[in-house]
């Protein structure tokens, strides 16, 4: 997973744990470790984006609808850099690692895409690439 979708799925899962209740039925220590996990990402992006209120509104947005604002949401945290923090992309993983217990033991949530040509995002692609070397 690149660093920005990775960012992208912590904030959908973080946003959708607290906003449904899912962290019922977890420990209390693991329900606040995913709040205060969520809220420190998205504090820490608010901060990124230096009180651009069109960015800000945008974050807020897609705490609300996460599918209407993807997009809008991949560009801004693209255009900001977001995806080269390397203290926001440990933040969002782990968040998603305390959400998805299961997937972070398997190492869903590693991202190092150093020295690479193609990148897949997905548990289900199918890739064909050709590079010319």
């Amino acid at each position: 997973m690149d660093p920005v979708s990775l960012l992208i799925a912590a904030l959908t899962a973080g946003g959708a744990a607290v906003a449904t209740g899912a962290t019922a039925g977890v420990t209390a220590a693991t329900s606040n470790a995913l709040v205060s996990l969520y809220s420190r990402l998205k504090d820490a992006l608010a901060a990124r984006f230096q009180g651009d209120q069109t960015s800000l509104r945008i974050l807020e947005r897609h705490a609300q609808n996460p599918a209407g604002y993807d997009g809008a949401l991949r560009d801004v945290l693209t255009d900001t850099g977001a995806g080269a923090d390397e203290a926001l992309v440990d933040l969002a993983r782990r968040l998603l690692e305390a959400s998805d217990v299961r997937g972070a033991t398997v190492g869903r949530y590693n991202v190092d895409v150093r020295d690479s040509k193609g990148i897949v995002i997905g548990d289900n692609a199918h890739v064909e690439q050709h590079f010319d070397n």
